[in-house]
C-alpha cells in the first residue's frame, strides 16, 4: 500500500542573520537601502529544493526546543527529530516545519531552503506577534554552506543628518548620525527589520562610494526610528 506522508521534525544546526547597505548620496539627503538575509546550514544534513521561512519576532518556543534537542538521546530518539507534539502547549502553525529557533532573543525561528539563482521578491506577511520572511520557490543549501537572500530594496529612501553631543553616551567628542524610519513615508515600512549590522557608505561625486561607518543594530518594528553613528565628520 502506498501513502503520501508529510514528517515534521525540529533540528539544530541552521541559523540566519540580517545584514543591511545603506549608500547616501554625496548631499545626503536620500538613500538606497538594500538588506539581506544570510541562511547558514551547520545541521550534518544537505537540504535540497526545501522552503524557507524566517521568523522574525521573540518565540516562546526557544528555551524548549533547545532543552528537546539536548534531550533527544534520553527520549530515545535522534536529537534531530523532534515531533512537534513534543512541544506541549506550544502552537505552531501547520505550514511550519522543519524550525529552529536563532540564538538572539529578537530573531527567532526559521525554516530551511532555490531552484535558481536570480532575484526573488520576499513574501512578507504577519502573524500574531511574529512576522514571517517567505521565499518564493525553494532552496538548496548543502551542510556547511550559506546563502544570502535580499529582502529589502529601497532608493530615495529620506532621512535626517542630527549632530549630538552626549558624553555620557558618545564619550567627549561631536558626533554626526543618519535618522530615518522604517515606515511607508519613508518608502519603508512594509515589514520589521531583523537586528543585524548596518553597513554605511556615501557616493564620493567621483564615480564611486566613501566608506562610513558600521553599526549593529536591534531589531526595528514598523513606525521605529533607525538611527546609525556615523562618527565625527572627516572631509
Amino acid at each position: 500500500v502506498e501513502a503520501v506522508v508529510e514528517i515534521s521534525y525540529f533540528t539544530s544546526g541552521i541559523s540566519w542573520s540580517a545584514d543591511y547597505v545603506f549608500t547616501s548620496g554625496e548631499d545626503e539627503t536620500d538613500m538606497k537601502l538594500q538588506g539581506y538575509v544570510r541562511v547558514t546550514n551547520n545541521s550534518g544534513e544537505d537540504y535540497e529544493d526545501a522552503e524557507v521561512r524566517l521568523v522574525v519576532g521573540t518565540i516562546n518556543l526557544v528555551e524548549k526546543i533547545a532543552e528537546l534537542a539536548q534531550a533527544g538521546p534520553r527520549l530515545g530518539g535522534d536529537r534531530s527529530v523532534m515531533m512537534r507534539k513534543a512541544i506541549g502547549r506550544a502552537e505552531v502553525p501547520a505550514e511550519m516545519t522543519m524550525m529552529e529557533m536563532a540564538d538572539s532573543p529578537e530573531l527567532s525561528g526559521m525554516m530551511i531552503m532555490s531552484e535558481k539563482q536570480k532575484a526573488k521578491e520576499i513574501v512578507k506577511e504577519g502573524l500574531s506577534e511574529y512576522f514571517i520572511f517567505s521565499i518564493p520557490g525553494t532552496e538548496t543549501i548543502p551542510n556547511g554552506w550559506s546563502k544570502r537572500m535580499n529582502f529589502a530594496d529601497a532608493s530615495g529612501v529620506p532621512f535626517k543628518v542630527q549632530y549630538r553631543y552626549r558624553p555620557m553616551q558618545y564619550g567627549d567628542r561631536l558626533v554626526r548620525l543618519y535618522v530615518l524610519t522604517n515606515d511607508e513615508k519613508s518608502k519603508l515600512g512594509g515589514s520589521p527589520m531583523p537586528d543585524g549590522v548596518i553597513r554605511v557608505f556615501r557616493e564620493n561625486g567621483r564615480g564611486g562610494l566613501s566608506y562610513l561607518a558600521q553599526e549593529s543594530t536591534k531589531y526595528i518594528p514598523i513606525g521605529d526610528k533607525i538611527e546609525v553613528n556615523i562618527h565625527p565628520d572627516r572631509r
